[in-house]
């Protein structure tokens, strides 16, 4: 699909990505015959459908229309963002115990030198 092309061109460093598919239950969609359908398979091929006789099953891919799941998203990158910066926290905490352990034994040491 496009959106993993763009992911993947793109650096990943700290980069969290969600796939808003996987964040709601879905609905699947079914067309059948007689329905206007999108010129070739293309479509059919770059959503992942399965062609049936007579039909073309798929999934909803516009979940964040539905109000509620717009609000189980919005709930979602919350806590992604709340883990991202609890982490990021945690690293500065580790890196500042590091320093002040390294600053202490500093002191330490030109004491000794008395």
């Amino acid at each position: 699909m496009w959106v993993e092309d763009i992911l993947s061109s793109m650096p990943d460093k700290d980069r969290v990505s969600i796939r808003l598919l996987d964040c709601v239950e879905t609905e699947e969609e079914e067309h059948v015959e007689g329905m206007k359908e999108p010129a070739g398979d293309s479509h059919h091929e770059m959503h992942g459908e399965e062609k049936h006789e007579g039909s073309v099953h798929e999934i909803d891919e516009h979940v964040w229309t539905s109000p509620v799941n717009a609000s189980v998203i919005v709930e979602k990158i919350k806590e992604v963002l709340i883990q991202k910066k609890t982490l990021k926290i945690k690293r500065r905490m580790r890196k500042t115990q590091i320093d002040i352990r390294q600053s202490l034994h500093n002191w330490i040491s030109g004491f000794e030198k008395l």
